[in-house]
C-alpha cells in the first residue's frame, strides 16, 4: 500500500521493508518504451480499483478514459483483448502473471522494470 498523507491519518505505517514502482502493461504490437505519462496522452488507460494509480491517472487529464478493474488480471485481460490500450499495476505482481504465459499478445514496457520491479 503506497502511504499518502490521507491514509497516514486513518492507518499507523510502519517502516517500509519493500518497495517498488508501477508496471506499465501495453499490447506487445506496441514496441515503443514509454517514459511518462505524457507520451500516453489520448489513450484509453486502466487501473486496479482502490489504488493510488486512479487517482493520478484521473487527477493528470491526460486520458480521455481511466477504467477501474478489480484485479491486475482483468487489466491484463482487457489490454490483451484490446479493450483498453495500457494498464497500470504494481510491477512484480504484473511481471508474475505475464509470466505464466496466459496473455500473449501483453508486453511489460521495460522501462517499469527500472523504476524498481
Amino acid at each position: 500500500m503506497v502511504m499518502t498523507p490521507a491514509r497516514r491519518e486513518i492507518i499507523d505505517f510502519s517502516d517500509p521493508v519493500y518497495s517498488y514502482g508501477e508496471g506499465l502493461i501495453v499490447p506487445s504490437t506496441d514496441t515503443k518504451e514509454y517514459r511518462s505519462l505524457e507520451e500516453l496522452e489520448g489513450k484509453v488507460v486502466g487501473a486496479q480499483v482502490g489504488t493510488e494509480y486512479i487517482d493520478g491517472l484521473r487527477a493528470s487529464g491526460l486520458f480521455p478514459e481511466v477504467k477501474a478493474y478489480d484485479s491486475i488480471a482483468d487489466i491484463l485481460r482487457d489490454v490483451n483483448v484490446g479493450r483498453i490500450d495500457a494498464g497500470f499495476g504494481d510491477c512484480p505482481i504484473v511481471a508474475y502473471q505475464l509470466a505464466q504465459g496466459s496473455y500473449p499478445e501483453v508486453r511489460l514496457v521495460s522501462g517499469s522494470r527500472r523504476r524498481g520491479c
